[in-house]
């Protein structure tokens, strides 16, 4: 039996009580506002987000019992797959609704919800993507090309949900009899081929001349244009002419990706291909929404200093000439100037001496400017600039504006570096 006497809490007169329990509700008050202004204002500036993304995944690293790079890939493929899962639970839902022509072209082309990639793209969205044109990478990348594939773009496709898709889809017959029972039109001048590395367009020459790497994403890669018209390809072609020798450009631009993307594929191909140069085409949404970066600066710059530092490191070890070429947005043609937070900010962040940075906005306004007062002299002008593909409601480059891209980048590397070319003699 316990000789200790229950304690008893002392009383006080009934104001008093009232008194010290509006006092414990103003302080719990206090408290709530301050962390719920602490958390708004550490979400509102960018470099506090980073700084609370990099915590979280400490913690995450912490708990799974990883470190450094290891920990940094286990936490990116956690966030990852919480995205996808929920995603997928969206396409379910909206598959079930969808009328039966629909459904049937979504599971030839490999974009059925079971069997569709759902990858991380433009930094922190989940992408859609036809299984069939592309394949999950474990390696950090999330997605990749599929080797020795051929598919071709459509559009209107009656399916509406909130994820970022791409219709990029195999040109096969059965695909294209159920495109046409639900309406939906094929870019016939869309077709894109990979080669056996998984890259889109031909095979690597490991016997040419010269060997170049572009990284990038779509615009590097080619939305709504042909194999021969994507700007690394024209690059090539420009490069060839003026050198009068074999060249090989392997094109690692994949849809969606993000610095951290292009240095992950650019690991991965840089020792085996060799270059000579490497360019990296970068352009608004590689750093966080357009609309942020275009107007206020807001991206996620750190992130993308690290990695463009990384891939240009690289290239010295590989002796490869490294030129950063920022793509200019179609906005940027048609409204005042104003470049200070696109390309500006990669001009403060980036370790690139001039003659390594080259933005070839001046030749696209000039040839802008051409092709407009060509237009209205044989009386057919249009209302899109014709380096977009504005044709088709698209901001990506079309065939001409990717010449332009590949003419200027080729006059710049040719200043840079001189191929020493095998004179055999007959």
């Amino acid at each position: 039996m316990s000789l200790r006497r229950p304690l008893v809490r002392q009383s006080f007169l009934p104001f008093r009580e009232r008194r010290l329990k509006l006092e414990r509700m103003f302080k719990r008050g206090l408290c709530v506002f301050f962390a719920a202004s602490f958390f708004f204002f550490l979400w509102a500036i960018p470099s506090a987000r980073f700084g609370a993304k990099k915590l979280a995944s400490m913690a995450i690293e912490r708990a799974v019992g990883a470190s450094g790079e290891q920990g940094k890939a286990v936490a990116l493929k956690m966030e990852e797959t919480r995205r996808a899962l929920e995603a997928r639970r969206a396409l379910h839902e909206m598959f079930r609704r969808a009328d039966a022509s629909t459904k049937r072209f979504l599971s030839v082309s490999g974009m059925a919800p079971d069997d569709a990639i759902l990858g991380r793209g433009n930094i922190d969205q989940v992408i859609f993507l036809s299984s069939k044109v592309f394949q999950n990478d474990d390696t950090g990348r999330s997605y990749r090309l599929r080797p020795g594939t051929r598919s071709i773009w459509v559009r209107g496709v009656a399916f509406g949900y909130k994820v970022l898709t791409f219709y990029l889809v195999p040109d096969t017959r059965e695909m294209r009899i159920s495109a046409k029972a639900a309406g939906i039109e094929i870019l016939e001048d869309s077709v894109q081929t990979t080669n056996s590395w998984g890259l889109r367009g031909p095979e690597p020459d490991m016997n040419a001349e010269v060997r170049g790497i572009v990284v990038g994403d779509s615009f590097m890669q080619g939305v709504f244009i042909g194999d021969k018209e994507t700007p690394p390809e024209r690059l090539r072609h420009y490069l060839k002419t003026r050198w009068k020798t074999s060249v090989s450009v392997l094109n690692l631009g994949h849809l969606g990706y993000s610095p951290d993307q292009y240095d992950l594929t650019f690991q991965q191909y840089v020792d085996r291909f060799r270059p000579s140069f490497v360019v990296i085409g970068v352009c608004p949404n590689d750093f966080g929404d357009i609309d942020a970066v275009l107007k206020r600066g807001d991206g996620n710059w750190n992130e993308a200093k690290y990695r463009l530092d990384a891939i240009h490191y690289r290239c010295r070890l590989a002796d490869a000439r490294c030129i950063l070429v920022p793509i200019p947005w179609i906005d940027q043609m048609r409204t005042p100037r104003d470049s200070a937070n696109y390309p500006g900010a990669l001009e403060r962040i980036g370790n690139f001496m001039s003659m390594d940075y080259c933005d070839p906005i001046e030749d696209f306004v000039e040839a802008s400017l051409r092709l407009s007062r060509e237009a209205d002299r044989t009386g057919s002008p249009s209302p899109w600039n014709p380096l977009y593909n504005g044709r088709i409601q698209d901001h990506h480059l079309s065939p001409i504006g990717a010449d332009v891209w590949g003419k200027t980048v080729a006059r710049r590397i040719a200043l840079l570096i001189e191929p020493v070319v095998d004179k055999k003699t007959p």
